[in-house]
């Protein structure tokens, strides 16, 4: 089992009797011995420092120390089964030091497996710091533990997942407040749609480390730390092909539950309210990351009914959905979906200042069989928000067996207003079309022979920004052993103004304050260790202070720029839900509103409407016919001109030149090439295409595809458009 490099802080533990002299090694040149454990080294572990001069290297004392707290605080303590006992005829467990890479991949820390005599035995890196050698060996010691139950127990990917989980779990309780596994709770809180029985996990996560907030929650939900032993020693009781099958986590958590008087789809369901609430809810909840919000609603009366495509919950995975109250004092949600999938609907309601009212939570179930529902939580306008979990809790599968790896579908819609609840329909006989689908990634196996996930750089990012200030957020770097975190900040004239201290490796958020108003900035983080020495850097992005962005949208956006430009010209608008959509495609209707009014042009209604038979006098039809009269647009045979048709981006091109001076024949072909490979100097559309290349508008890159069939979407038009409208700002030629 492979673990990748963990940080810890400091926690004593009493010095390891040693019951042997130093003498010639099993594995290595030479082993010393404890109550517990057979310590492995080589020639250059050796010759190590000996602060206290007794023979024995400080990097052996400190293993020796920390692999016996492990055992005090693992199999003493907490209850589980040693992995050996003095009865073997080799009663230790041997660790190696690994300086050369024998037993480890190069990047891990630590690794666990048997010998043949299947003896359980672990390796570590020697040359790791204190703090990553504390809570690699209590990680590498648990796994020991279960090898010691049953050398064979790794049958299925959901085995490995728990594995992994439960170490994590264990190193926060053999050394409780190092928090290391906050490192890890990003990649389970960004994927909450996935199962916590997965098999598959996302590629490039390390899903299965940060799964241990399921055993977090189960400990602290039940205030009782030997539930983890009551899990595995139930756990290694079945037999596997007999009792459970491939399901032995999944049935030894029921059986657990079911001892404890609950049900597990009653328990997940709480799960999923404390990963929403989490700052009330886990006792290091504070630090936690915000689980992902699948949408949020904002100031919408109505959502008409949508389907869940890109994350559609797997069994015992949530989606998470938010809505702004407004319109009415009562909220509605319905559900449709097939009738082999049980559901819970739950809501949770968050007032002004972000708090959860965790005691008027309501919960509802769609049962199997059912397969459309309407819930009603009366009295929303009480609150800021309301916050809907939906949760596959059950499956009846035609073979009978469940799958933690499959997706299942839903639509659903909402609104706000007066509903009474005699009224409220459960059951019905529409279903979902849309069929399940696999959960993409990988299977957790491949992701452990792969190796663990590199995390060489510290990315940085803006996550928020108002008037005078600007928050950033970064990635932790566990391999790390970092301490803690200065940011530096500069104006847009390139003057260093500030640089603020970060401490704790955990804190990956920090807000720069005092900033003046509408102003850009420049922002770098650098890491240290506990010695102040210098560890790593981001690269540096830029941000600006703004009393206003659209509410989906921030400074470091490729967009941002263009998007707020040409809203402060008064040229482009966002919708009523504070949101500006960059990446939704524009309709033909919207592209001549914002290519009219880029110009400074808002035609008269009463003059400029019914100039196609289907443009009548709706919203844009003064935009369409004002365009049709300057001739920049034409209809089609049919007397048409498709105002809600996709726009698709030579379309658009042509329009967004046309509309701003250019002239370009479709007559002459291209001559010298032309900037994308997909196309052709003698297609109609080649000279709008060279000439917005020509003129620096594109987005594209020279040599690659440029898609000319493809759909434009509102931020490419907005970056097309504001160096259109920038160029004739500074050739002095332009109007705005």
């Amino acid at each position: 089992m492979v673990l990748l490099g963990l940080v810890s802080i400091p926690f004593g533990v009493s010095a390891a009797s040693f019951t042997s002299p130093i003498q010639t090694g099993e594995f290595k040149d030479y082993q010393i011995l404890t109550q517990h454990f057979q310590i492995e080294f080589d020639y250059i572990i050796l010759v190590q420092t000996d602060t206290d001069g007794d023979g024995i290297p400080d990097v052996v004392e400190e293993v020796a120390d920390y692999a016996e707290h492990s055992w005090a605080m693992e199999v003493d303590y907490l209850g589980f089964d040693g992995p050996i006992d003095s009865s073997w005829a080799v009663p230790y467990v041997t660790i190696v030091l690994d300086d050369e890479y024998e037993y480890l991949w190069e990047g891990t820390t630590g690794v666990t497996s048997v010998l043949t005599d299947e003896t359980p035995f672990f390796a570590v890196d020697p040359w790791l710091s204190e703090r990553v050698m504390r809570v690699t060996i209590a990680h590498e010691f648990m796994h020991c533990i279960q090898f010691g139950y049953d050398p064979y127990f790794l049958e299925s990917d959901q085995d490995l997942n728990f594995a992994e989980a439960s170490a994590v779990w264990t190193e926060d309780y053999v050394y409780p407040g190092v928090d290391d596994y906050l490192g890890y709770l990003s990649d389970f809180f960004n994927y909450p749609d996935y199962s916590i029985f997965a098999g598959t996990v996302p590629e490039g996560t390390l899903f299965e480390y940060a799964l241990a907030v399921w055993p977090m929650f189960l400990t602290q939900y039940y205030d009782y730390d030997g539930l983890m032993v009551d899990l595995w020693e139930t756990f290694f009781d079945m037999d596997y092909m007999g009792d459970a099958g491939v399901f032995t986590v999944y049935t030894s958590v029921v059986d657990v539950l079911t001892r404890e008087g609950d049900d597990l789809s009653d328990v997940y369901v709480d799960f999923s309210i404390w990963n929403l609430a989490h700052d009330q809810t886990y006792l290091d909840g504070a630090y936690y990351p915000d689980v992902y919000i699948m949408r949020e609603w904002n100031n919408s009366s109505v959502v008409g009914q949508m389907p869940v495509m890109g994350m559609r919950p797997a069994l015992y995975g949530t989606n998470y959905i938010g809505f702004r109250t407004s319109y009415g004092h009562d909220f509605e949600f319905t559900v449709t979906k097939s009738e082999d999938i049980e559901m819970a609907v739950t809501f949770v309601p968050m007032n002004t200042l972000g708090v959860f009212d965790l005691d008027a939570v309501e919960k509802n179930i769609l049962y199997i069989g059912d397969t459309y529902g309407e819930f009603v939580f009366k009295n929303a306008d009480e609150y800021y928000k309301i916050y809907v979990l939906v949760s596959p809790v059950d499956v009846q599968s035609a073979s009978g067996l469940m799958t933690f790896d499959i997706g299942y579908p839903y639509y659903y819609s909402a609104g706000f207003g007066d509903f009474d609840e005699a009224d409220v329909e459960v059951g019905g006989e529409v279903g979902v079309e849309v069929e399940a689908e696999e959960k993409e990634g990988v299977d957790a196996t491949t992701s452990h022979e792969e190796g663990v996930r590199e995390q060489d750089d510290l990315n940085l990012s803006i996550s928020y920004y108002d008037g005078d200030s600007i928050t950033l957020k970064w990635n932790r770097i566990s391999s790390l052993d970092i301490d803690y975190y200065v940011v530096y900040f500069e104006n847009a004239d390139g003057q260093a103004i500030g640089d603020d201290f970060v401490e704790h490796a955990w804190s990956t958020v920090y807000t720069v304050k005092e900033l003046a108003p509408e102003s850009k900035y420049y922002f770098v983080v650098e890491a240290y260790d506990a010695n102040d020495g210098f560890l790593i850097s981001s690269e540096e992005i830029a941000g600006v202070t703004s009393a206003f962005s659209f509410e989906d949208m921030n400074s470091s956006d490729e967009e941002y720029e263009a998007v707020m430009g040409l809203h402060a010209l008064g040229i482009i608008q966002g919708y009523a839900d504070g949101n500006f959509y960059p990446d939704q495609t524009v309709n033909r209707a919207e592209l001549l509103k914002i290519l009219v009014e880029g110009q400074g042009i808002t035609p008269d209604e009463e003059i400029y409407q019914g100039c196609f038979d289907d443009v009548a006098d709706d919203w844009y039809a003064k935009y369409v016919c004002y365009a049709k009269e300057q001739g920049w647009v034409q209809g089609y045979a049919d007397g048409n001109f498709y105002p809600a048709q996709t726009v698709n981006k030579v379309e658009a091109l042509k329009m967004l030149l046309i509309v701003y001076g250019h002239e370009v024949s479709e007559e002459d072909d291209v001559h010298g090439g032309m900037p994308y490979s997909d196309t052709w100097a003698t297609a109609w559309y080649a000279g709008y295409v060279k000439t917005a290349f020509d003129l620096g508008i594109l987005t594209e890159a020279d040599g690659g595809e440029f898609d000319p069939e493809g759909g434009r979407d509102r931020g490419d038009i907005c970056m097309e458009l504001w160096e259109l409208v920038s160029s004739l700002i500074d050739s002095g030629t332009g109007e705005q």
